[in-house]
């Protein structure tokens, strides 16, 4: 049994932790908590967290992420904000060397950072208290029974109700639009919130703009229709509101629905935005949105339309009951001039706002979305025709087909790197697969499960694709963009001769624009709807009752708007980071930067070097001011596959288990982390694309 001494609580403060506790401390995190009978003196009493019931390894971790909530309430509870004392740095020092031993994390893994204090002395107990309701997702009505109990023992300085705290607006402005309402955040204002606040301010942003519908629950026609976009030359900040439509319908057209945004867009697009006395340019990047999300913000006719492809105008025509676009390369391409003059008539539905702006109506709108076109297009398409027969009985996977796939998935799963962060599932769970899984078997898995599984004819035909995609995804391929565009004519020409030609829907003929998007907007993943689909269901979390989910929504963000500048506060780490420590200067993981690390675990353990050498990590070692790594190199490697092109150029390799000799290697001799996947001849090694250099 292991115990957390050492967190001394005063008599004062008693009941206001074991309300805290409710909010803060997982249920999960500690069988039971025993409070000493001293708790009825004046005397400090000490609580023990017992874990018995728990493995070891998940209660170092769990106890860590208690021991610092519990000291960031005693701070809130005291009004604290002068610097740890030095028995206090002792107290904490005691925990962390009880519970942070042998190969757990540090306690600078968290998640998400402590509540400031010690640095920021101006902040003060209602900033504090606002820090932690935004990072945490409170509830108001948890929020106001803290602050109930904080009002009893000494803080009557502090509102009844929360609202005060975050500055919640009381009046939320709404129009009526169609059948539902329509809320406008506005562009110059949220993009004013977030440069103003940098430190270094850019001449120039251009903004990646989103909209799409969601359903707010399965039980009701009630949709919500949000306008979104995203800084492209800062992209670690996530997407942020413009507007927000929300009805039992779709809005009815895109003039009413897109006429405030391109207005306000209009005139920061004429006339910049003046942020800190300084004038930044606004322009529009790109509209990125699925099929029919497109076609209605254009105001053009839907992608199961005879003239239903926005990009060039090849007609389409009907087959067996289903709509397929044929397909043909040398298709007229539109351009901006015959949109707007309207020169194929039938391609119209109504005049878009967006014709106001001075973008280009055919080159702005990419049709080349990873999630939509790729992931849940065409990758999920060609598994569930595989497994379920969709397509024909020549490429219909067999019952021991199906069980090897989901075996070969499930091993997968065993060597997937740290940096992919959700499981690899097998075929059984195929219609719940999330779009980053059918991205991860285009890019890594399905490259050596389908070898042992699909005709050569029809895997050779599969590598196309993947070939293609890779290389649009990565920088560091880009110089290949030409071998892409081959690859994919190929790829469409050859669908129809082994799947049928009723099988070339929509989707097949846009991958031939994929690549003019990527030599307009660079690599797949800069205007891909990823980030955009994360957004929306934290919009859905926001809302807690069915009683005005819009405004709901309004006051949320209006609340994170108002929030202290200590709130958006993040410290960035100084890499490369060592980790694990197993002596005085060797370590088992290292952290080359954010997205990327090196370690002992199986998974995490292979890596490329500049010389094309494929390595075995051992361990990390300090030597004086110089990170080195100790690996051994494998003394055979050749081409997983030699068509359509040889594997190596891309970096995919084939070895053996026999290995050199081990030797150091620099931080700067690394080229990229492996996926590294094992075959019957031994393993594959595969780039994880982020991490290249």
């Amino acid at each position: 049994m292991y115990y957390v001494h050492y967190i001394d609580v005063s008599v004062s403060e008693c009941a206001c932790f074991a309300i805290c506790l409710i909010f803060l401390v997982p249920p999960f995190a500690c069988s039971f908590l025993e409070v000493h009978p001293s708790c009825a003196s004046s005397q400090p009493f000490a609580r023990r967290l017992s874990c018995s019931q728990l493995t070891y390894s998940r209660h170092r971790r769990q106890c860590v992420n208690v021991a610092i909530r519990l000291k960031s309430i005693k701070k809130i509870c005291n009004h604290e904000t002068r610097p740890e004392s030095e028995a206090e740095q002792q107290s904490t020092e005691i925990i962390e060397e009880v519970i942070l031993s042998d190969e757990s994390y540090e306690v600078a893994d968290q998640d998400q950072p402590s509540i400031p204090n010690g640095e920021d002395h101006k902040i003060n107990l209602q900033t504090q208290l606002q820090i932690w309701y935004l990072r945490n997702s409170i509830s108001h009505k948890a929020l106001n029974e803290l602050l109930e109990v904080l009002r009893c023992y000494g803080h009557q300085d502090l509102p009844k109700d929360c609202r005060t705290i975050l500055n919640t607006p009381t009046v939320i402005q709404t129009v009526q639009m169609g059948d539902g309402s329509y809320w406008h955040n506005g562009v110059r204002n949220s993009l004013l919130h977030i440069l103003k606040r940098l430190s270094n301010v850019p001449s120039e942003v251009s903004l990646i703009v989103n909209a799409d519908g969601i359903k707010l629950s399965k039980s009701s026609k009630y949709e919500m229709w949000p306008i979104l976009y995203r800084i492209h030359e800062l992209p670690n900040i996530p997407p942020t509101v413009i507007g927000i439509y929300a009805g039992d319908k779709k809005p009815k057209t895109c003039e009413d629905f897109l006429r405030k945004f391109v207005d306000e867009m209009k005139d920061l697009m004429q006339d910049g935005l003046e942020v800190n006395q300084k004038i930044v340019s606004v322009k529009l990047r790109c509209v990125i949105c699925d099929s029919p999300a497109r076609a209605f913000v254009k105001g053009t006719v839907y992608f199961n339309h005879y003239f239903g492809c926005s990009k060039c105008t090849c007609p389409g025509n009907y087959y067996e009951k289903k709509h397929v676009m044929s397909f043909n390369t040398k298709a007229p391409l539109r351009t901006d001039e015959s949109f707007r003059n309207r020169e194929n008539s039938q391609h119209h539905r109504e005049k878009s706002p967006f014709e106001d702006l001075q973008i280009d109506m055919i080159r702005d709108f990419p049709v080349a979305d990873t999630l939509h076109l790729i992931d849940h297009g065409i990758v999920k398409r060609l598994l569930v025709g595989w497994s379920q027969g969709n397509f024909n009985y020549k490429t219909k996977w067999t019952a021991a087909q199906i069980k090897h796939v989901t075996n070969m998935l499930e091993d997968a799963n065993e060597m997937k790197p740290s940096e992919l962060h959700r499981a690899i599932r097998g075929l059984e769970a195929l219609n719940h697969w999330k779009g980053i899984e059918f991205r991860v078997f285009v890019l890594y898995t399905g490259i050596v499960i389908l070898k042992d599984v699909l005709s050569e004819d029809v895997y050779i035909h599969f590598l196309q694709f993947a070939c293609a995609i890779i290389i649009c995804s990565c920088e560091q391929y880009l110089r290949h963009i030409n071998i892409a565009q081959i690859l994919i004519e190929t790829f469409v020409d050859d669908f129809q001769l082994i799947y049928g030609s009723h099988s070339i829907v929509s989707n097949i003929h846009n991958l031939t624009h994929l690549v003019d998007d990527v030599r307009n907007f660079g690599v797949l993943q800069g205007f891909s709807t990823y980030p955009f689909e994360n957004i929306l269901g934290k919009l859905k979390n926001l809302i807690k009752s069915g009683n005005k989910p819009l405004i709901q929504i309004a006051k949320r963000i209006a609340e994170h708007i108002e929030a202290p500048e200590a709130f958006e506060k993040q410290e960035s780490p100084i890499f490369p980071i060592l980790k694990r420590k197993m002596d005085d200067n060797t370590y088992h993981e290292i952290r080359l930067n954010e997205n990327c690390r090196l370690s002992s675990l199986k998974r995490d353990k292979w890596f490329l070097t500049k010389n094309n050498d494929i390595v075995e990590f051992i361990h990390a070692k300090l030597d004086g001011n110089e990170i080195r790594i100790l690996g051994a190199s494998m003394n055979y490697k050749n081409d997983f596959f030699h068509r359509p092109f040889k594997s190596s150029w891309i970096n995919i390799y084939q070895t053996a288990s026999s290995q050199n000799s081990p030797q150091f290697y620099r931080i700067s001799d690394i080229k990229c982390k492996f996926f590294t996947l094992s075959c019957k001849s031994g393993f594959v090694h595969i780039p994880i694309l982020h991490t290249l250099r």
